[in-house]
């Protein structure tokens, strides 16, 4: 269902992106569209487009084209221009940025038009130099800033001169109508472990994100390679460049690790669940502090445990002890210490971590993010529900 279809009384909310392609922002980004198009509000989309604007448009949102993922002044200031346009062509109630370059676009379309624009910061981004600050005050001139998770709003409170009632938390969250174990497919997760060469009663280890320096692929084999006695199996979901990957896969032969550790390639998004389940435990190995972490969330969302890192947005996904274990970041050590513990486990905890991982990830649903963010727009827009 096409959302121009919706009555006018209805508040019509612009969201801004650079490209609908892959990762958290976007996922994000859709999520909040179904959820905006399931309370009776307009929803629409601007961005470079990409492949998940097909999802968007089956959830009854409207997808505009514009070159948002350019970011020379020139290109911003041509594209706030175009924005401008199209606010006025369907009516926007609100704008909603959530990257530097289309927030700056999106200043100048409010600018332009008088409509109110708020903002998601979704990630720490570096400050030092007064370029860089500059830059990101896209981010902080809107009527709202949002964070997406505790960690990101400690950042912005201690960074940034915003006065606190311009700021609000959302947190980002797991949709909890997918990751739902009862809902899993046994035989996907069989095949999940036979594709990976593990055995029935083999624990795997699995690490899901990008094959970049930042993700701690390179600390991972190391803490592995002091786990040779071990039975496991570990798996790597993800891709990257083709010389970051021959550089891990050489890292891998070096350890006698060649056998152990297999390089699944790309994230089957539409088996995650499955996917996440298959594991037996789940590994966050950030060298740098990230805003948030969906699949540390994701991961106990299915009830496999987790160690992640002890800093950035990672601190307040995991219960520990309870629901999974944090180790110093870099650390290869106390990662191996923490995995060994973690395989270890007697049959009766590992089954107690499971649901313990189930009834802690209940609080951070997608469900509970789209609210939190619609409360911005309402109290933005001044409103109370969805029509006045």
């Amino acid at each position: 269902m096409n959302n121009n279809n919706n009555p006018a009384a209805a508040p019509r909310v612009l969201q801004v992106v650079p490209a609908l392609d892959q990762g958290g922002v976007e996922v994000g980004t859709l999520e909040m569209a179904r959820y905006l198009v399931a309370q009776g509000w307009g929803s629409w989309v601007v961005s470079n487009g990409g492949r998940m604007v097909g999802r968007l448009a089956a959830d009854g949102s409207t997808h505009l084209a514009l070159p948002l993922h350019k970011r020379n002044p020139w290109q911003l200031l041509k594209n706030g221009i175009a924005l401008a346009r199209l606010v006025k062509q369907h009516k926007i109630s609100l704008l909603h940025a959530r990257s530097r370059g289309p927030a700056w676009s999106a200043w100048v379309a409010s600018r332009l038009t008088g409509v109110p624009y708020v903002t998601t910061y979704h990630g720490i981004y570096g400050h030092e130099y007064w370029l860089k600050r500059v830059y990101n005050s896209a981010m902080l001139r809107g009527k709202k800033v949002i964070a997406n998770s505790r960690y990101t709003l400690a950042h912005l409170e201690n960074t940034y001169d915003i006065p606190p009632q311009r700021l609000a938390l959302a947190i980002r969250g797991y949709d909890e109508t997918l990751f739902e174990p009862t809902r899993v497919d046994p035989d996907a997760v069989k095949k999940f472990r036979h594709d990976w060469g593990a055995g029935q009663y083999t624990p795997v280890i699995l690490l899901v994100g990008r094959l970049t320096r930042l993700k701690g692929h390179a600390v991972v084999l190391e803490a592995l390679a002091q786990l040779l006695s071990q039975k496991w199996q570990a798996v790597f979901v993800g891709s990257g460049t083709p010389e970051f990957t021959t550089e891990l896969q050489t890292l891998t032969a070096k350890y006698g690790l060649t056998e152990r550790v297999h390089f699944a390639g790309g994230k089957p998004e539409t088996d995650m669940p499955a996917c996440l389940m298959a594991a037996d435990l789940c590994l966050s190995a950030s060298v740098q502090p990230e805003s948030f972490g969906r699949t540390i969330i994701e991961a106990q969302a299915m009830g496999t445990p987790v160690i992640a890192t002890n800093h950035g947005g990672a601190l307040e996904l995991v219960d520990r002890n309870i629901t999974g274990w944090l180790v110093p970041p870099g650390n290869a050590n106390a990662l191996a210490q923490a995995i060994k513990k973690a395989l270890q486990l007697p049959l009766n905890d590992r089954k107690n971590m499971t649901a313990a991982c189930r009834a802690w990830a209940s609080q951070f649903t997608t469900a509970k993010m789209c609210a939190a963010e619609l409360a911005v727009y309402q109290d933005v827009l001044g409103r109370t529900s969805c029509a006045e």
